[in-house]
């Protein structure tokens, strides 16, 4: 048998309790075949729920063990990890939700924002940039290279309250529409949190998709301060280290 089919039945045990692998199987001691591979099956399971719930603790909060364990299960049941580094594992755990739980989207909303926080927790540290404005230039046509921890974030529910929130809150005032803004980024070695307007995250994206300043301007609508607007919200990101050049 070629190491690729191997692993494919293998999979199929593991995941779907699939039996055609147990002739293959010649276990130590007293041992069955089918009780080595329940003992692989369990342990999986359990390792990579432990996995997903390391990321995933606000949606946990949410389901409860009952209900979080059953949807780990299923989830993990469908999506084998396709790397050695168990901490990849979970990336599409938000659509997974998403698709499952079509009644509540702000699990969704809630596993996709714990999931940005995963990763930029994850990079190297931050620790700033020198930035040298472009001479010969107006200010207007500045275009803003930001650092690749920073994102701009929509959500439909209040979920940073949500995961703020204490365990002994009533969880449920989190469930009832209301758009947030976000700005994630890390600072030195700190997760960086800040909520916006949503002209700020109008503006903001359009930044980070390549546009000058007069561009994303004219996608922002009316700045509540005028310009003043613009050189605090800039500002805020610079003195955060999350501005990392500015060119034209």
């Amino acid at each position: 048998m070629r190491p690729e089919e191997f692993r494919e039945l293998f999979s199929a045990v593991i995941l779907q309790g699939s039996d055609s692998f147990s002739d293959l199987i010649f276990p130590a001691g007293k041992l069955k075949s089918v009780s080595a591979l329940e003992v692989y099956q369990n342990a999986y399971l359990a390792r990579f729920t432990d996995a997903l719930g390391e990321k995933f603790e606000t949606v946990w909060k949410v389901l409860g063990d009952e209900d979080f364990f059953e949807t780990a299960k299923n989830y993990i049941r469908e999506n084998f990890s396709g790397s050695y580094n168990i901490s990849d594992y979970g990336g599409n755990f938000p659509d997974f939700l998403k698709e499952n739980y079509p009644e509540h989207p702000f699990l969704a909303e809630i596993a996709d924002f714990e999931y940005q926080v995963f990763q930029i927790f994850h990079l190297s540290k931050n620790l700033g940039t020198d930035i040298q404005k472009p001479t010969g230039a107006e200010f207007e046509d500045f275009k803003i290279s930001f650092h690749p921890s920073l994102r701009f974030l929509k959500y439909t529910y209040p979920i940073y309250d949500l995961w703020k929130a204490d365990d002994s809150e009533d969880l449920s005032i989190f469930f009832q529409e209301k758009d947030q803004y976000l700005i994630l980024g890390k600072k030195g070695s700190d997760l960086w949190i800040l909520q916006i307007e949503e002209w700020e995250y109008i503006f903001g994206k359009n930044l980070s998709e390549g546009k000058t300043i007069l561009e994303s301007l004219e996608n922002s609508g009316t700045l509540p301060k005028g310009p003043e607007s613009i050189s605090e919200f800039l500002s805020r990101l610079t003195q955060n280290f999350l501005v990392i050049a500015i060119s034209s």
